[in-house]
């Protein structure tokens, strides 16, 4: 994984196109990823060691036998009603973990987002806001 680690940051240093089908495979609709995203994620990725956090986390929580921390048990016993958002073409989770999690939350609710990939706040902003701020009750 290392070697790969460094190959893929290098590979979106240098080349344009590359980092462009990275973020824009995390989304639907490719016109949700502006050019300030565009330009953020270049100027992130010339900062020393880019990525260092994840590649971290990924080590101490990602195992040959799934996630190291997991709370999955924990949801039948919460107290308050929970909403879970999912983009129905997210590529990197699929919404039927949130179907799930929603089905073993005492009041849980899952919405999955047509058209919709890993990244609903920048995908579908004004739906988002909307959802959270009906669950709420503010709407």
């Amino acid at each position: 994984m290392p070697a790969l680690n460094r190959l893929s940051v290098a590979l979106l240093r240098r080349s344009e196109g590359f980092r462009r089908a990275s973020l824009e495979g995390l989304v639907a609709d490719s016109a949700t990823i502006g050019e300030d995203v565009h330009a953020a994620f270049a100027a992130l990725l010339q900062r020393p060691d880019p990525g260092h956090a994840f590649r971290r986390w990924r080590a101490a929580e990602v195992t040959r036998s799934g996630y190291a921390t997991t709370y999955v048990d924990l949801l039948p016993e919460l107290q308050q009603p929970v909403l879970f958002l999912h983009g129905a073409a997210d590529d990197v989770f699929p919404p039927a973990w949130s179907e799930r999690a929603a089905d073993l939350a005492p009041d849980g609710e899952c919405v999955v987002l047509p058209d919709c990939g890993h990244w609903p706040p920048r995908e579908r902003p004004d739906e988002v806001i909307e959802r959270v701020a009906g669950f709420l009750g503010e709407a």
